[in-house]
């Protein structure tokens, strides 16, 4: 699986802000603060990376949401 692409998004983001209450279980988080919510809300240049990369990835695994899987993911790929 090839990573650059989002290495690339990530670095072109616009800086982070701080992240809306997110529970582990997207249904738990209030509608408002869901990532394809404020997408739709805000528009794509207003969200914080993991966010988009929540939405691409659409659902987490146990006791991990999309979200914090998007979180890793960013982390992953930001310059030291």
């Amino acid at each position: 699986m090839e990573f650059e692409n989002v290495c690339v998004m990530a670095e072109s983001s616009p800086p982070e802000t701080p992240s809306p209450s997110f529970a582990p279980i997207m249904t738990e988080t209030p509608a408002a603060d869901r990532p394809r919510e404020r997408l739709l809300k805000l528009g794509a240049p207003n969200l914080r990376t993991a966010e988009l990369l929540a939405i691409l990835i659409r659902c987490g695994r146990r006791g991990e949401s999309a979200l914090q899987a998007g979180e890793k993911l960013g982390n992953s790929c930001r310059p030291s």
